[in-house]
């Protein structure tokens, strides 16, 4: 995982621990836990305010790097040998937090657990959207869920039991949707018919795919990209549902990550197919005669200075 700090700083999670560049040098960021540094795998890293930074392990949970030192939030509240998924940061400033045990917040110094929930597997990337009326969706390896007032609770979707939620996404418009293994739905809220009445969503499918999904993102023009395993990359916007594949120049039907920069780029990086680049035409591809030697993008990061950051 790569991400940005507010001066610019890049920060790079990788299976030694994070790495840090400034533009010109990289730098080991040590992680120090009482008085003991281990540079062990880091899955997720989310900088805050105050230089402080959230760093996910892949064994120690979630750690708290300040500027007074690092804690391990996860052991103070007893929990141990965790292995973090991904972090989220909602509107109030709750960190909700994926783990291989299910999911987690952290507010006001405490950190909680979600009962009841079930384990999130390594391929559930996209687990978090917020529902705009102070709620949560989420997915883990047991299905979709719906937290609001402090209670989780199971989102059954009207749909076959093998069709089960994969991804849930809140896109730039405030739209949200859910990725299953063979559709993609909106979910609309309804209106209320009481000041009390629990919040309510009708269920419409907008597109129907030929491959579990793996990936959802939104543009500016309100088009939704939907990434599938083996099954290429859709379009989802006002006109329909368009698709790309090999057969059309992508170079593999297998998305897993996609990523829109300043100038609405769409980048699509494959399981073994490289990077390629989309801009209102034909696909570009990037590979080994372009430099780009790696047969597997991990992940896609531009930076404030408008350069592109691939791993």
């Amino acid at each position: 995982m790569i991400a940005q700090r507010a001066d610019g700083t890049l920060l790079v999670a990788t299976s030694l621990g994070i790495a840090s560049f400034d533009g010109q040098h990289f730098q080991t960021f040590p992680i120090e836990v009482a008085g003991i540094i281990a540079n062990e795998a880091v899955n997720a890293i989310l900088p805050d305010e105050n230089e402080d930074l959230w760093i996910g392990t892949d064994g120690r949970g979630v750690l708290h790097h300040t500027r007074s030192g690092t804690i391990n939030i996860s052991e103070r509240a007893g929990l141990y040998n965790e292995r973090i998924r991904m972090f989220y940061r909602d509107s109030g400033g709750t960190l909700w937090i994926a783990t291989q045990n299910g999911v987690e917040r952290f507010a006001n110094d405490r950190l909680e657990t979600i009962p009841g929930t079930g384990m999130i597997s390594g391929d559930i990337t996209t687990p978090f959207a917020e529902d705009g009326h102070g709620g949560m969706f989420f997915v883990t390896s047991s299905g979709l869920f719906h937290w609001s007032n402090g209670v989780a609770q199971p989102y059954p979707l009207q749909l076959p039991s093998s069709d089960a939620a994969v991804a849930v996404y809140r896109d730039p418009q405030h739209r949200l949707w859910v990725g299953t293994m063979k559709h993609v739905l909106q979910l609309i809220p309804k209106k209320p018919t009481t000041r009390d009445a629990r919040l309510q969503f009708d269920e419409v499918v907008r597109a129907t795919v030929t491959g579990p999904v793996t990936v959802l993102i939104g543009d500016e023009a309100e088009n939704l990209w939907i990434g599938t395993r083996r099954e290429g990359i859709w379009r989802l916007n006002s006109g329909g549902v368009s698709r790309w594949t090999s057969r059309d120049g992508l170079p593999d039907d297998t998305i897993r990550s996609l990523f829109i920069d300043d100038e609405q780029n769409l980048w699509i990086g494959m399981l073994a197919g490289g990077l390629s680049r989309w801009h209102k035409g034909a696909l570009t591809t990037y590979g080994a005669p372009e430099g780009f030697h790696a047969t597997y993008s991990a992940n896609v990061l531009a930076d404030s200075h408008g350069d592109l950051w691939l791993r």
